[in-house]
């Protein structure tokens, strides 16, 4: 494809765009060059991104985070190119945070970076964005995306939380339940469908986790969050992220007691493998392994409905994605369980020499102290054979 001068120059204007360090900061650049998002020039600025994404970028990761610019163009455009168009594009995209902050909240945002995310600093997460929620809601002018954005850092810091008791985790699930409400009655499908999305799937973890209530029920709010989001994280426009929500979905259809036991493994199936499309050992090689696992797992539990040749057949179909991840070097968990499972699978076909084998090599990796269900289930097991 054939670049003008100036086509060069609106990629050379992209590039500075991109490197920008704060959102603030691109979402007022943007807004000083909206020739970016000149249709004139966007199909020219798509090609060049994507040679330059293959030739400098390489992963999958990568390129999403680049191709959100492409898509807050896209959206600043379609919405008018307004001043309020490109705000609500970054919101979209990258949250309220983007927006302008007051000073002392702009300070308390970057004590947040600071302390990150995990279970270590959570309960001091949850401590200061509680008193950032309180002071905001007080504080005339913070806009709603803003509050929105702080209430789904809470949640899933309270989610993130430990707890030392049964009573403190199933109130702090209720409160992270509560927070993502306040966010889910800001963000809609219609405004800023990718925060609606996040929060979607926040809140599904979050019930799939939640120790009160009816599992069963719990298990299909989780479902029903994440095929929503599922609708918005588009193959195309979000692949990696499209393909995780898959391997979640796969997971909750895995545990649903809703339903038929083997059918819902089948859509589990169905849901892995769309996510093996697009996740491969180079752009998410975790990920990657544990679809492996998942997969052979899923034909194990298929094969354990009967004594049929179709079910042999599904124990055959387990074996090779066990034997592929047990070639690969994993960590001592995924390798315990791709032991463990795969000794089932073949217990299933009767080759008890080969199943007490793997068995025995799965315990060496794990111990009464270290894990003791996967323990007590591999001496079952050995009974068993």
């Amino acid at each position: 494809m054939f670049f003008s001068p100036r086509d060069r120059e609106i990629f050379i204007l992209f590039q500075t765009w991109i490197d920008i360090h704060s959102y603030q900061d691109q979402r007022i650049f943007l807004k000083n060059h909206p020739e970016l998002f000149d249709p004139q020039y966007s199909s020219a600025l798509n090609k060049q991104v994507e040679e330059y994404v293959e030739s400098q970028v390489g992963t999958l990761t990568a390129w999403e985070e680049i191709h959100n610019f492409l898509l807050i163009l896209l959206q600043s455009y379609e919405a008018g190119g307004s001043s309020e168009a490109i705000d609500t594009a970054f919101v979209n995209l990258f949250s309220g945070f983007s927006l302008d902050l007051p000073a002392w909240l702009e300070e308390a945002t970057v004590q947040l970076d600071m302390l990150g995310t995990g279970s270590q600093t959570a309960k001091q997460r949850v401590h200061l964005l509680s008193q950032l929620i309180k002071h905001v809601k007080s504080e005339p002018g913070i806009l709603p995306p803003i509050i929105a954005s702080l209430s789904i850092d809470l949640a899933r810091a309270l989610f993130e939380m430990p707890s030392d008791s049964d009573h403190a985790l199933k109130m702090k699930y209720d409160q992270a339940i509560a927070a993502c409400g306040e966010a889910l009655n800001v963000y809609s499908p219609m405004y800023c469908p990718i925060q609606y999305a996040l929060g979607l799937m926040l809140l599904g973890n979050i019930y799939r986790h939640h120790p009160d209530g009816e599992e069963r029920i719990n298990i299909e709010t989780a479902i029903q969050c994440h095929s929503a989001a599922h609708t918005i994280y588009t193959h195309i426009h979000f692949p990696l992220q499209w393909a995780f929500i898959c391997n979640t979905l796969g997971g909750y259809f895995m545990d649903r007691i809703e339903g038929d036991k083997y059918q819902n493994i089948q859509i589990a199936i169905s849901y892995y493998t769309q996510s093996l499309q697009v996740v491969t050992q180079k752009n998410a090689y975790e990920v990657w392994l544990s679809l492996q696992v998942y997969m052979g797992i899923a034909y194990e539990r298929l094969a354990m409905g009967g004594y049929t040749q179709q079910h042999r057949d599904y124990a055959l179909q387990a074996i090779p994605y066990f034997e592929q991840v047990l070639g690969m070097a994993p960590s001592s968990k995924m390798q315990m369980r791709a032991l463990l499972n795969l000794g089932n699978a073949l217990l299933h076909l009767d080759r008890l020499p080969d199943a007490i084998a793997n068995y025995l090599q799965a315990l060496t990796l794990c111990s009464k102290e270290t894990d003791l269900v996967t323990w007590a289930t591999l001496q079952m097991n050995l009974g068993v054979a």
